[in-house]
């Protein structure tokens, strides 16, 4: 009829059948009963089990609609009659739980069921699995029928707590715990409160473990939370709970201490305020000592004590964060400071109590103290209005001004300051135009200057504190006024021009990081005048000459909001028309390397739009118009990045016009927008003075790849070809990463291409050209191929075909092992920028690369290279395949690792320093990922790995030689046995390696052998 086990996939297939059958109307349900007839009363125990069980199984899967009140009147009684069935309870129990959920089930039924489970049914003495449909029999009433419970108050608390007697199975105790949270919050308990809260209580503190092999995965912390929840349920609870928990706290486990804290915690939360109110003076005097007699560890911010302690491995440290928390739960409950009065008197008391700490700055419980009115104040604005006009004055009136006590006042009022950061920066609370912090602004000017002004540079640490307190205010939303963040600046800026310390200037710089952001005009109007003011404009002052390095790194590190950015990059503009014309060239160069890292601060949602008709134009004419500076490759890179990062974030409607005036400006010398005035000569950088190419290009690589080229495409690649007849070394590279670019972008007529393979082929199979020239050609060719395989063009298979064909050329193939480098090189001109596409996806927008063009080309060489390796060992192949793998990712190797470790192995005894890294990247990868494959040839591995790590001048070889080494040591120990002592011997000489991190790694990889088969502690 049905099997011993009905959770097997036959079984539960035919009750799912007999479902489909019922509600169909094939079968009826009763005609299904009828069916089951007899066994289902039959003496047989297994028969009229297995019956029970069918019965169940089907009405646990049948559509909740489909029986009638009728039916379900019946079967209730069925069922109830049945549950003093030893043998069947458990499935008796769960039709019960099935039956209730039928949705024309009565509610007025509820009493029935009720009774008789208390009558008939007992827990005791069942096994977990029947417990578990008990409960599962209530937890269907309550969730499919709460409010009509509702009238039967007094038997559900009755039931539940009849089956939830002496339960210890913790699958049983989550649904149980899940009862009576439910109970609490929705059945009036006030009878029953103590029987309610010692039915759970007893299993405090909860100390399960999950034994391995727990089916059900249930964890101590589920069950810990689950009685939380139930403790919480209830303020009827609270006279039971608070003096029961508070208790417990005498516990010398701190992780019972935290259980209790943490419960203690969600039923303050979770009270009413009335109650709490109760219990507020009791809870403060049982807690308080867990702060004021630690020591509190060395922070900056109230949620970094927080985030240090809860993150401790440490369980006693874990206790201060959770005390806190209740602390902040007390507070959070003053709602209304009118109402209630009760409230704002224990905090007073509280106030009192701490006042004596906070004014002695020297007392070892000062800091404590001023955590936890901080932590008050945080957690509730009304405390926070309430406190801070009282706690405020005792932290900054002191007539003791020793760098001790000012040390201290600044941690102190930090942690204070911490509140309003919390409240309205965080929370976002609304902010009353009479905050009580206002009141303190003057005095914490004061204390800033004290602490900045009138104290010797020697004090770093007091400094530092004063710096990291001023960057916290001036953090602050809508707190300091204009003025008052002007003579904030003024003050920090005067500290940082007169202290050289590098400490405190780290300090100071991050300070600033806040003011360019928070305050930009005022560090417009102050410092950057007065750090511009310390530049000079030529070299001839040593000692100004000094300060012009320290000046450039600081206007780097206060650029940080558009606004100043903007500034900051137009003034230096402004300066460099100076510089050139009486600075030397490195002072120069050192200029233009600070714009380029300041234009690299800006945000990438940051429109460039305004430095593109004011910035730009300005530095085209300074760079461009002086041969000082456009014959200067160095100037041009830096120029051409800082053009770059604007193009980039200018709105994208515009390139085209930057595009034809980029063309304009630099190939056919025309006066456009990209210049403020007409430079002194026109540029032609295909003919005349190619180095202003690196701006070009790097304009190239950012335009938008859909723009519309302003003229024909492959007449301007034909001027390009030119120019790389005509170039020089500094600018060849640009010129063939434009070309490279053109073609990406622009270009994608096939018969065009196809024409330009065949007339490369032709030049480089003419003999009579110089190899040199050809080489060039090889070159222009490779960069083609490059833009092609990238963008997977229809035409790339070709180009490939015929740049791996060169590796048989006898006069070319020195050239060709670059030919792999360059296809996959990650280049700067390549480098991908999105913007919001369809669907607001972010897109490419400035080149065409294909995902997966690095695996393609990679699967396609690798063999080839291999085969030609094995046929001619040369190791050309090698070196190919070496400078190819620099750029490959690890993913796209992993499968290739068989066909490589032949490869790899021959390798290790090359000169090449570029062949023996390479191999010895892809042998530890193989240890990593085939560690079985490596295993066959340790006898191989082993020897040369030392031969390197012995002999081998290279320090990045030796240390990826000892890695490997290292790694190998995760192999069975029977494979590393014999080559064991070899090993420690031979390691021993690098252990006088004049490297320490190769000394270093010697020695970890020396213990690691020496470890090997030694049982671990």
């Amino acid at each position: 009829m049905v099997a011993d086990n009905v959770e097997t996939a036959g079984c539960q297939e035919a009750v799912t059948t007999v479902c489909e059958l019922i509600e169909t109307n094939q079968v009826t349900l009763l005609e299904f009963i009828r069916g089951l007839g007899t066994h289902l009363t039959d003496e047989s125990n297994a028969i009229r089990t297995r019956a029970i069980t069918l019965l169940s199984s089907v009405l646990g899967n049948l559509n909740r609609k489909k029986m009638y009140a009728k039916d379900v009147q019946v079967l209730l009684d069925f069922y109830l009659s049945k549950l003093d069935d030893e043998p069947c309870l458990r499935e008796v129990l769960k039709g019960l739980s099935s039956l209730v959920l039928m949705s024309q089930f009565d509610p007025n039924l509820i009493p029935h069921l009720l009774n008789f489970l208390v009558e008939k049914y007992s827990p005791l003495g069942k096994l977990a699995s029947v417990r578990y449909f008990g409960f599962e029999v209530l937890d269907s009433t309550l969730s499919a029928h709460l409010e009509p419970a509702k009238q039967y108050n007094d038997e559900i608390i009755k039931t539940y707590l009849h089956v939830s007697k002496n339960e210890k199975d913790p699958k049983n105790l989550l649904l149980s715990f899940k009862l009576s949270a439910l109970i609490a919050q929705n059945f009036d308990i006030s009878k029953f409160s103590e029987e309610m809260f010692d039915a759970v209580f007893c299993y405090f503190p909860i100390s399960f473990r999950a034994p391995a092999n727990d089916p059900y995965k249930i964890t101590g912390d589920q069950l810990k939370q689950a009685l939380r929840d139930c403790l919480s349920a209830s303020d009827l609870y609270a006279k039971d709970a608070f003096p029961n928990l508070l208790e417990k706290l005498s516990a010398t486990s701190p992780t019972v201490k935290l259980d209790v804290l943490t419960t203690l915690n969600q039923c303050v939360d979770k009270y009413s305020t009335a109650t709490v109110e109760e219990y507020w003076i009791t809870l403060w005097n049982s807690l308080k000592y867990e702060i004021l007699h630690n020591e509190l560890a060395s922070v900056e911010t109230l949620t970094q004590l927080f985030e240090y302690y809860e993150n401790s491995e440490n369980e006693d440290e874990r206790i201060i964060p959770a005390v806190l928390k209740i602390f902040q739960s007390l507070s959070s409950k003053l709602q209304n400071v009118n109402d209630d009065l009760n409230i704002k008197d224990y905090l007073y008391v509280i106030m009192d109590e701490l006042a004596k700490n906070i004014k002695n700055h020297g007392d070892n419980k000062s800091k404590q103290s001023t955590v936890i009115l901080a932590a008050l104040c945080a957690a509730n604005i009304n405390v926070y209005n309430l406190l801070i006009p009282q706690v405020m004055p005792l932290l900054l009136i002191s007539d003791d001004l020793t760098v001790k006590t000012q040390r201290q006042i600044l941690t102190n009022v930090s942690f204070m300051v911490d509140s309003y950061y919390i409240l309205f920066n965080e929370k976002q609370e609304s902010i009353h135009p009479n905050n009580p912090m206002y009141e303190f602004k003057d005095d914490l000017l004061m204390l800033f200057n004290k602490a900045l002004l009138s104290t010797s540079k020697v004090e770093v640490s007091l400094r530092c504190l004063a710096v990291k307190l001023v960057a916290k205010v001036v953090s602050l939303n809508f707190f300091l006024a204009d003025q008052e963040a002007q003579l904030i600046t003024q003050l920090v800026t005067d500290v940082l021009l007169e202290d050289d310390n590098s400490v405190t200037e780290k300090q100071i710089l991050q300070c600033f990081k806040s003011l360019s952001v928070g305050y930009p005009s005022a560090v417009l109007e102050i410092t950057v005048p007065k750090l511009f003011s310390f530049l000079p404009d030529d070299d001839k002052d040593l000692d100004q000459l000094n300060t012009k390095s320290r000046v450039l790194d600081i206007l780097i590190s206060i650029s940080e909001s558009k606004l100043v950015i903007d500034s900051v990059m137009l003034r230096l503009v402004g300066k460099i028309g100076t510089l050139i014309k009486s600075a030397s060239q490195s002072y120069v160069r050192s200029v233009f390397l600070t714009l380029s890292k300041i234009a690299g601060n800006l945000n990438a949602k940051d429109s460039t739009n305004d430095n593109m008709k004011r910035l730009v134009p300005r530095l085209f004419h300074v760079v461009l118009d002086a041969d000082k500076t456009n014959h200067d490759e160095v100037v041009l890179e830096y120029t051409g990045r800082v053009a770059k990062k604007i193009v980039l974030q200018t709105d994208t409607f515009q390139h085209e016009e930057i595009l034809r005036d980029a063309i304009d400006l630099f190939i056919n010398g025309k006066p456009t927008s990209l210049v403020v005035k007409q430079l002194s000569e026109p540029l032609d950088i295909i003919k005349g003075n190619q180095l202003p190419f690196i701006i070009f290009t790097k304009i190239i690589s950012a335009v938008d790849k859909s723009v519309k080229f302003p003229i024909e495409s492959s007449s301007f690649l034909n001027l390009l070809f030119q120019a790389n007849k005509l170039t020089v070394q500094f600018s060849r590279l640009s010129v063939l990463q434009c070309i490279s670019l053109v073609v990406n972008k622009w270009i994608d007529d096939s018969e065009y291409l196809i024409a330009i393979l065949e007339d490369f082929k032709q030049a480089l199979g003419d003999s009579s050209i110089p190899v040199k020239e050809r080489s060039n050609t090889l070159e222009v060719l490779i960069w083609i191929g490059k833009a092609l395989i990238m963008k997977q063009h229809a035409c790339a298979p070709p180009y490939e075909e015929y740049l791996l064909s060169l590796f048989d050329s006898e006069e070319l193939h020195v050239f060709t092992p670059k030919i792999l480098e360059i296809l996959v090189a990650d280049v700067e001109c390549y480098q991908q920028f999105k913007k919001p596409g369809p669907l607001n996806r972010p897109v490419v927008f400035n080149v065409n690369v294909r995902l997966l063009y690095k695996q393609k080309l990679f699967n396609t060489v690798l063999p080839l290279l291999v085969s030609k390796f094995e046929s001619s060992k040369n190791q050309t192949y090698l070196l190919a395949l070496s400078l190819m793998l620099k750029y490959v990712d690890k993913s796209i190797i992993v499968p290739h690792v068989g066909t490589l470790l032949p490869l790899v192995l021959r390798s290790l005894t090359t000169d090449s320093n570029v062949i023996v890294t390479s191999s010895l990247s892809i042998l530890t990868i193989a240890v990593n990922e085939s560690d079985e494959l490596v295993s066959r040839h340790l006898s191989t591995v082993i020897p040369n790995l030392l031969e390197i790590v012995n002999t081998h001048k290279n320090e990045a070889v030796k240390r990826n030689a000892l890695e490997c080494l290292l790694s190998l040591t995760k192999f069975d120990l029977h494979l590393l046995v014999p080559y064991k002592q070899d090993i420690i011997r031979r390691l021993a000489k690098v252990l006088d390696d004049p490297k320490r991190s190769i000394r270093r790694l010697a020695c970890d990889c020396r213990q690691a052998y020496y470890e090997l088969g030694m049982p671990r502690q």
